[in-house]
């Protein structure tokens, strides 16, 4: 079980490791702490590594793992490239705010605003994604690649813990507790019994390792978890793996789904993460005290996977500050104080930027229609490029949001970009601020 990681890095950062285990597993003392490590890359960095552990999880990640939400999206969002993405840039040009916008970030513009689009039309928030780059993603499935994460775990549930659920339920029928019984839907959804995720990334966007070292740091931890894995009973199971390099404003990260289970009395697999940890040999950090959020055997399980991901990290020659680093809440300094109030007013304007779109929606979605006819695009594009110059236009003042400290430096740095850079940044900024 082998990751293949081929793009390409380039210096390293940070390293990230975070593990989402079910909701409910906070009742068994899953801590919600987040531990910091400082990272560098030889002598002259002193970089910022960041761990964190969250006890919750909501539906519907194994969809979003291996993409198959998209799967119509990208059907709709290929269609408005082919017999729109032109017109839609042509119409871009003419228009001051994007005139002097490279082609490669008009092209970009128009893909983002079909996506967008798209996804609100799906209702879904998968605008981080980059479409055109989903096939560079690389899958690991149990049942194997033709099969969806989501199909693949209920096969997995079905064939694994459905003699546990079925010997429970005519339990449950014969006491007459007919509330308590369950089936296998529910088990998967259950905050006790549902996987948990965990998040690997190396590096953050632009600043990462190269390719040959990322390959080697993720297999060898998967290697190295299933090692530990067979080695203390075999009661964790993987259930698939998600290489993720399609985010435009992120960095490539590894998602693993897994079940915690042990053999009962009567034969059968049962899903208990707590359970499972006991039998793997795993104690509480202090076994003198009770099991609780802050003293649990996860908490000694992920102390130990952090220690071997970061002899993994130096093993590959990257330097990491091993004392960890609780973050805790502080007072505010003056700068984070203005900063603060600097998104207080952006935040202000989010009803202004909802309104814009929710007026454009009826000629972007008119853009992407296969059944509507040119003019129709045409006329759509027209509409939505002149409401958003309209949009800039009446809220030029969402840009000029800076601390009084920063406004002298601001406007010297931008008065000294000539035009073209000056209205790719109002264009970008536009776009991040719409997210569009």
């Amino acid at each position: 079980m082998l990751l293949q990681i081929h793009k390409n890095f380039k210096d390293l950062s940070r390293v990230t490791l975070f593990v989402v285990p079910p909701a409910g597993a906070q009742r068994l003392g899953v801590p919600q702490t987040v531990l910091g490590y400082c990272l560098g890359c030889g002598a002259e960095r002193s970089l910022k590594m960041r761990l964190s552990q969250h006890s919750g999880r909501c539906e519907g990640l194994a969809k979003h793992n291996d993409r198959s939400f998209m799967q119509d999206m990208k059907e709709d969002y290929k269609y408005a490239c082919e017999n729109n993405l032109e017109l839609l840039k042509e119409k871009l040009k003419t228009k001051e705010l994007y005139s002097k916008c490279s082609e490669s970030d008009l092209e970009k513009i128009a893909k983002k605003v079909f996506w967008t689009i798209i996804c609100d039309r799906a209702k879904i928030d998968a605008t981080n994604i980059n479409p055109d780059l989903t096939e560079n993603n690389h899958m690991w499935n149990w049942a194997g690649n033709k099969t969806t994460f989501e199909k693949g775990e209920k096969l997995f549930y079905e064939k694994y813990y459905s003699a546990d659920l079925e010997r429970k339920n005519k339990h449950y029928k014969k006491k007459g507790n007919v509330k308590a019984i369950r089936t296998i839907d529910e088990v998967l959804k259950s905050e006790k019994t549902a996987p948990e995720e965990l998040v690997l990334s190396i590096g953050r966007k632009g600043d990462t390792v190269d390719s040959d070292t990322a390959k080697k740091c993720f297999n060898e931890y998967v290697q190295t978890l299933n090692q530990w894995n067979m080695e203390h009973g075999d009661h964790m199971k993987i259930l698939n793996l998600a290489l993720h390099r399609d985010e435009d404003e992120g960095v490539d990260h590894l998602h693993l789904r897994r079940t915690w289970d042990y053999v009962d009395k009567y034969g059968n697999l049962v899903l208990n993460q707590n359970k499972a940890l006991e039998l793997c040999g795993i104690e509480p950090p202090d076994p003198s005290q009770k099991i609780s959020q802050y003293n649990n055997r996860k908490m000694t399980f992920d102390a130990i996977m952090r220690e071997k991901w970061l002899d993994i990290c130096e093993k590959h020659g990257i330097k990491v500050e091993r004392e960890p680093v609780v973050e805790k809440k502080r007072h505010m300094s003056v700068k984070e104080y203005k900063e603060t109030k600097i998104a207080e007013k952006a935040n202000a304007l989010e009803k202004n930027i909802k309104d814009f779109v929710n007026n454009s929606l009826e000629d972007l979605m008119i853009m992407t229609d296969k059944n509507k006819s040119t003019s129709e695009h045409l006329r759509a594009h027209t509409n939505f490029v002149n409401k958003a110059n309209d949009f800039i236009k009446n809220n030029e003042y969402h840009y000029n949001i800076k601390t009084s400290d920063e406004e002298d430096n601001k406007l010297k740095d931008w008065n000294s970009m000539n035009q073209m850079e000056r209205d790719e940044e109002e264009a970008k900024a536009y776009l991040r601020e719409v997210h569009i």
